[in-house]
């Protein structure tokens, strides 16, 4: 008698990279659903907030998600950060997620870096310091020169030993910020960092604030 055939079955590559879009759709939707629902397990981070504030209706979201970088991320009235400005961090930040789960693709590595931290500060406002420094360390820049106009890595390092509460892992970093390039951007966050070491007892939505820092 003779051995049966296998017929294994294949698929065009057309047809697998239709999945995988479909995929990531699904997953984007899933973020989506979960930051428009104020009864999630995080609610109380945002109990400030009057009740359905943080919704987001389905054709606003694919909008948001339609937007290029510079709108979605430096909008200071747009973007993520018009559902930020409503007090929803939590859900501003699940946004961001969204956005970087399909990000258009002009959306450079250091822009998606950018997209992270922010991500970073609105769970670290949230209370949720653990998710919060996965998400900067995220936002790392390994072609990172040790003459940088901008020293990002230490100052993510800085941030991400306040949320942990390491306060010499913060001063340390603090001093390599401060003996880094004399330049607007490290003086900036150099301001930043010191009013985090200021108020290093109090939340980071307080220690990131203009009043820790020094005047």
């Amino acid at each position: 008698m003779p051995s049966p055939i296998l017929r294994v079955k294949t698929f065009a590559p057309e047809r697998i990279a239709n999945y995988l879009e479909g995929m990531i759709r699904f997953l984007k939707i899933t973020l989506l659903l979960f930051a428009s629902i104020q009864t999630s397990i995080f609610a109380q981070s945002t109990s400030s907030t009057k009740p359905g504030a943080c919704q987001i209706g389905p054709g606003q979201l694919e909008a948001l998600l339609a937007l290029p970088f510079m709108k979605f991320d430096q909008d200071q009235n747009g973007g993520w950060r018009e559902v930020s400005n409503r007090g929803c961090k939590l859900e501003a930040s699940l946004l961001i997620d969204a956005y970087l789960a399909d990000a258009p693709s002009e959306v450079s590595d250091l822009e998606k870096g950018d997209l992270y931290f922010h991500a970073g500060q609105l769970l670290a406002m949230s209370g949720q310091y653990n998710l919060a420094i996965s998400h900067m360390l995220r936002s790392f820049n390994p072609r990172e020169s040790s003459d940088t106009s901008l020293a990002w890595n230490t100052y993510v390092l800085a941030t991400t030993a306040f949320l942990a509460k390491d306060k010499q892992r913060l001063l340390d970093a603090r001093n390599r910020l401060a003996s880094s390039r004399k330049t607007r951007e490290n003086g900036i966050n150099l301001n930043v960092v010191d009013g985090l070491l200021h108020c290093f007892d109090q939340p980071y939505a307080i220690a990131y604030g203009t009043a820790c820092r020094p005047k």
